[in-house]
């Protein structure tokens, strides 16, 4: 992303994201699961960035992300930070849509797996429950 309308959008839809994660999306259910938009908006944005793009996208989520909730600043950063630079990486190949698709759903698990080694909760249920 050398545009720097490229910079703002994308720093806007993480924004947008995470308000409305702490709004309201975080008490909806699907599936038994709750979803995670910043880290999707984050992932999508990464996956077709450089892997400096995707590890400032996966910083800027974390850092928004903990800070809104109140929650360990480090723990999120970290792990968004990391997948997002991982997913840079892979954004030199060519895919499809389905394979895309697949690899932010493994990118949010790996996040999730990441996060929940180093924040673990009380029982390991509901770690496991959350990632």
């Amino acid at each position: 992303m050398r545009q720097p309308w490229a910079v703002i959008v994308s720093i806007l839809l993480i924004a947008l994201a995470v308000i409305l994660q702490v709004t309201g999306i975080n008490r909806m259910e699907l599936f038994g699961a709750r979803p995670d938009l910043p880290i999707v908006v984050a992932f999508c944005i990464a996956s077709f960035s450089r892997p400096a793009g995707g590890a400032a996208a996966g910083f800027a989520s974390g850092l928004l992300l903990g800070a809104l909730s109140g929650a360990t600043l480090a723990h999120y950063v970290f792990s968004q930070t990391i997948v997002g630079f991982l997913l840079g990486k892979t954004s030199y190949e060519e895919r499809d849509t389905r394979a895309g698709v697949l690899i932010i759903v493994l990118s949010s698990l790996a996040c999730g797996v990441i996060l929940m080694f180093l924040a673990p909760r009380r029982d390991i249920t509901g770690s496991i429950q959350a990632t």
